[in-house]
């Protein structure tokens, strides 16, 4: 079964606002008639935040569960998000009730910019509701709401997300040339062998080269391997040869690519310090304690980079507008009031979400050739994961965009701040 984006694109989540609690009934009766906050004189129940809760819980875990037992956490829930102590499931409890406000503000000002779903973006939420269900079947277990309840909650967050947009598209861009301009590399690690165990069990051991003296005559030479590797890399790039064609001839290589401003980089990497003064097709090696690096400068100015950083840029001016934006619409929006004593007995805890059959099956006759490939591969890609993994966490945040979390957590402290400001005048 292929997982759809769709629904999660649909979601494209805005800044997640402050949220004002206050006090309530902390008995819990049926979802759908049970407050769970207050919007001026709207009540918000707990059937919706419980969707939302469990909708961002289950696609997080399908797209990104794997990636977290990867770094060790069997359950990435139990993950630390930040340095206060918080775990990433506190941080999604928080988001939803950061969720329902901002949905709501922004619905409210959607006359002033014009928006309205179509009946055709109406259909389609309808449809992504169902899909729902299909994707993860045991949905139902965790989430009482109909179709009919989700298509609705959906166009309430498609709405939010159009006015974002407008609110985004508004703004005046201006990117100078020499902020965005960057050039390419490439480049090939190589790690140093890793030792053998000194203290192996001696009955393995003997089976081991009694099976090795077996088979020698039949084995071709090890080929070279740490630094004598490298440095066969090396002057074969020296000559002429892509790195890309000497990966290609050897299942231990593997190419890597980064790109660097060409004025006004503050990286320190090794890489950038090495190529910032390389010509285009230049080759050289980075050597380190236990690694080497062979590196070239693939162009003067890299235009797909470049174009990528400008996005990049564009993106966060805008986004920087629309915090400054919202925060004056949540300045003057109507009081938000939850019931913490109701919503502190919904938790997340244990992970939910179950593979297709098809996927766990393929998983399992996958496995006897991953463990191979994974003690082969880790060799090769340690230092290369070691200067990704805070590369790979940002992107993991950022890729949250895809479902109904928040967007960047500098705005909703200074939202949180703005709102409750608001509240203590009144």
């Amino acid at each position: 079964m292929k997982l759809r984006k769709a629904f999660a694109l649909m979601l494209a989540a805005v800044t997640a606002a402050g949220i004002l609690s206050g006090c309530g009934s902390s008995k819990i009766g049926d979802y759908a008639t049970t407050q769970v906050a207050k919007y001026g004189s709207e009540t918000i129940y707990l059937e919706e935040a419980n969707f939302w809760l469990r909708y961002q819980q289950i696609t997080n875990e399908a797209y990104y569960g794997q990636m977290y037992k990867y770094f060790g956490y069997d359950n990435m829930w139990t993950m630390p998000d930040g340095n206060d102590g918080k775990t990433m499931a506190d941080t999604v409890h928080t988001s939803v009730m950061s969720q329902l406000l901002q949905m709501r503000v922004l619905r409210d000002h959607a006359a002033d910019y014009n928006v309205e779903l179509t009946e055709d973006q109406k259909a389609k939420c309808k449809e992504a509701a169902g899909f729902i269900f299909e994707d993860y079947p045991n949905f139902a277990e965790y989430s009482d709401a109909d179709t009919d309840k989700i298509a609705s909650y959906m166009e309430l967050n498609s709405t939010a997300v159009l006015v974002a947009n407008a609110i985004k598209a508004e703004t005046e861009i201006d990117i100078p040339e020499d902020s965005v301009a960057a050039y390419g590399i490439e480049y090939i690690t190589v790690t140093a062998p890793q030792e053998e165990t000194a203290e192996a069990d001696e009955e393995t051991e003997a089976a081991a080269e009694t099976e090795a003296a077996e088979t020698e005559a039949a084995e071709e030479p090890a080929g070279p391997e740490g630094e004598e590797l490298a440095k066969e890399v090396l002057k074969k790039a020296q000559s002429g040869t892509s790195l890309q064609d000497i990966a290609a001839e050897n299942d231990s290589l593997s190419v890597q690519t980064a790109d660097y401003l060409l004025t006004g980089e503050t990286s320190t990497d090794d890489k950038y310090l090495k190529t910032i003064g390389m010509a285009a097709g230049d080759v050289d090696m980075i050597s380190a304690d236990n690694s080497w690096t062979i590196v070239t400068r693939v162009n003067d100015k890299d235009d797909a980079a470049t174009e990528t950083r400008r996005q990049n840029a564009e993106n966060e001016q805008r986004t920087e507008h629309f915090n400054a934006v919202y925060t004056d619409l949540a300045k003057a929006a109507p009081k938000f009031k939850v019931n913490e004593k109701i919503w502190e007995q919904i938790k997340i805890t244990d992970m939910i979400y179950e593979a297709p059959e098809a996927e766990t099956q393929a998983a399992v006759e996958a496995a006897p050739e991953t463990e191979a490939a994974e003690e082969t591969a880790a060799a090769e890609e340690t230092t290369a994961a070691a200067e990704e993994t805070t590369a790979a966490a940002e992107e993991t945040t950022a890729a949250a965009e895809e479902t109904a979390a928040a967007e960047t957590t500098a705005a909703a402290e200074e939202t949180t701040a703005a709102v409750e400001e608001t509240t203590a005048a009144e």
